[in-house]
């Protein structure tokens, strides 16, 4: 594995050496705790050429004997390969590539779950070295984005779930930056968004199990989007993302209501200060409002509103998170009392831990 990353070469059983390297590492300890001989991402030191210098010594043998009950555990040595392995992902489709194997096993193995965490011990360690080696991480997350639609996981809501919390997750440890990709993976967001709540909106057909399954879902893909805002810096961005997501909206009643809906809770997670309204927005606003479904073209007023006139309050992430968990559970129908209970949330702010009226 160390020459695999040496020479960025891909082996044809890099599907076999991953599994068996995960299988190793559920016995791994805490993060909070690894072998101090080992580099991770705990290290304040941001040489890399010193880490290397240092694994390349440990795996030569020196030292070997001072560590050796740490030497003797797989679940160490599974670590180190996984530290080689980040030395192939020197391009997105090389990264891609050594990701698929680790999901696959993540999905297939349930190991997604907040009780379990071990998915998200693992992608925090290859964050880490990610960063170290430039400014993969924010691929990382958007490749963990578009693993929603992996036909092992669009069908099921609890595992999308799970998924979602550990990218928002993720998403804490990442630089403020305007990224390119960040604003991709808002999209796609956006866009998982809008088929939540097209499922919502059917709830008629659903148990009530898989309408709670969907709230959640909701809420997490809020929190999301919410988190990797924060860390895109300029919402302009994001308006302009909007106006994109607006661009020949389906005539169809439940589709443009969704689309319009998933677009306004966007412009409430996102818009805090005052903006400078962005002349695509405004285009496709004006156009939605002329839509032939009277909901949507309610909806594309309250999005303008808000875009406008966004709160004079700028909370903190957690204020702001804990108005978008209020969301979910005030309106799910899509219908005009949808957007009104809405409209009143956006006037209510957080303010020591109560909600008050504006």
């Amino acid at each position: 594995v160390r020459f695999m990353g040496e020479q960025s070469h891909l082996s044809m059983d890099l599907d076999e050496i991953m599994l068996v390297t995960l299988e190793n590492y559920t016995g791994l300890q805490s993060n909070s705790n690894p072998p101090k001989e080992f580099p991770n991402e705990d290290c304040s030191s941001t040489d890399t050429s010193k880490k290397d210098h240092l694994w390349l010594k440990l795996v030569a043998g020196t030292g070997i004997d001072s560590m050796l009950d740490t030497a003797k555990d797989p679940a160490y040595w599974s670590k180190a390969c996984l530290y080689n392995m980040v030395k192939l992902a020197r391009e997105a489709t090389t990264l891609r590539r050594v990701l698929e194997p680790l999901f696959h096993y993540f999905d297939t193995q349930n190991q997604w779950s907040s009780e379990k965490e071990e998915a998200a011990r693992v992608l925090m360690y290859l964050q880490s070295l990610l960063e170290d080696s430039g400014d993969n991480s924010y691929l990382l997350l958007s490749i963990l984005v578009k693993h929603l639609d992996h036909k092992n996981v669009s069908k099921q809501p609890i595992l999308q779930i799970n998924i979602t919390n550990t990218i928002t997750q993720l998403a804490q440890n990442v630089k403020q930056q305007a990224s390119v990709t960040i604003i991709g993976a808002i999209s796609d967001l956006i866009k998982h968004l809008r088929k939540c709540l097209q499922n919502l909106g059917s709830s008629s057909s659903f148990g009530n199990n898989e309408y709670k399954l969907n709230t959640e879902l909701q809420s997490a893909l809020e929190m999301c989007i919410l988190q990797l805002s924060n860390k895109v810096g300029d919402v302009g961005p994001i308006l302009d993302l909007m106006a994109v997501v607006l661009e020949n909206i389906s005539t169809t009643t439940i589709v443009a209501r969704t689309t319009i809906y998933a677009v306004y809770q966007t412009a409430k997670l996102v818009t805090s200060i005052p903006n400078t309204f962005p002349d695509a927005l405004f285009h496709q606003l004006l156009l939605v409002m002329a839509h032939p479904d009277h909901e949507t073209r309610i909806g594309a007023h309250s999005v303008f509103s808000t875009v406008l006139m966004p709160s004079p309050f700028s909370p903190q992430l957690d204020h702001k998170t804990k108005m978008a968990q209020k969301v979910p559970s005030e309106s799910f129908s899509i219908q005009h009392e949808s957007f009104l209970g809405a409209e009143q949330i956006n006037r209510k702010h957080v303010e020591g831990g109560a909600v008050v009226d504006v």
